[in-house]
């Protein structure tokens, strides 16, 4: 009987304790709205005076200036902003270009030949996708008939054309859309070859002919076409683009033995910034 009415107390307050927290859950939520729309009515509208105050203290300021400060101040803020618009092209750019130098500088030659980085300087206004002028030159080890090489997004070598004239600090590339640059090719992974800028059919844009490919063996439309290495300047393996086009061929109403197609080149001349030209290293000297 005693430990039932020892228990008695704390069975009280702990029934006790349990409705207070009732009330006081049931009042909160009681209250609860009504506390929000005092606050936001209560706080509000001094936020609002404060930004009010800041809005007429500006306004004194700029009525306190005259028609010709305040013009000369809105010119001084449009050459600052059109200085820090120039200030992050600038910064855009040398990203750019950083980008691309590293891209051309983790390209590893071939086995006898160097590779030396040129800049495009100057393109001519009609004739712009056939050749350009280049910043290296004669001095800096380039001789006419050096492969040009541009480097894709994906760090593939392919090529740009060949060094058509070189000066002491610069030099001309006349790049595989002129007609004059006539070179070998090897298409598919058979290698069959064909002949860039031969073959009568004439280039349309965006794309550059190949000729004197066998009737007997006609490539796949859509293989890459490599360079042979047969021209003594050109390392071979470089990509030059992709077949897209060959003529069909009719063994029982043609004698020819020999037709031609078309290809797209995988140099991009609207992107072109940089260049990469090959060298063949001559016995005795140490690859760059």
């Amino acid at each position: 009987m005693q430990d039932n009415n020892d228990k008695r107390p704390l069975l009280f307050h702990a029934g006790a304790v349990a409705l207070l927290v009732l009330l006081i859950f049931t009042f909160y939520h009681a209250v609860r709205p009504g506390l929000k729309r005092f606050a936001a009515d209560f706080f509000y509208p001094y936020l609002r005076l404060s930004r009010q105050t800041v809005n007429t203290l500006s306004n004194h300021a700029l009525l306190s200036f005259s028609k010709l400060e305040l013009a000369a101040r809105l010119e001084q803020l449009q050459k600052l902003h059109e200085a820090k618009t120039l200030q992050a092209a600038a910064a855009a750019e040398l990203l750019r270009e950083n980008q691309e130098l590293r891209r051309y500088a983790g390209l590893k030659a071939p086995a006898n030949w160097s590779y030396i980085t040129a800049e495009v300087m100057l393109r001519d206004p009609l004739l712009w996708q056939e050749h350009f002028a280049i910043s290296k030159g004669s001095e800096d080890g380039l001789e006419t008939g050096d492969a040009v090489i541009d480097v894709s997004e994906s760090g593939i070598p392919v090529l740009v054309g060949v060094l058509s004239s070189c000066g002491k600090h610069n030099s001309e590339v006349m790049t595989v859309y002129n007609p004059d640059f006539c070179f070998s090719a090897g298409i598919g992974p058979e290698r069959i070859i064909g002949f860039i800028n031969a073959g009568g059919r004439q280039g349309s844009n965006g794309y550059i002919p190949v000729g004197y490919l066998n009737s007997a063996d006609i490539p796949q439309i859509g293989s890459a076409v490599f360079t042979t290495g047969f021209e003594k300047r050109i390392p071979a393996g470089i990509k030059i683009g992709e077949l897209s086009k060959v003529e069909e061929s009719h063994p029982l109403f043609s004698s020819t033995n020999r037709i031609s197609g078309l290809i797209r080149p995988a140099f991009n001349p609207n992107r072109l910034r940089f260049v990469i030209i090959a060298r063949r290293s001559v016995s005795g000297e140490t690859e760059i």
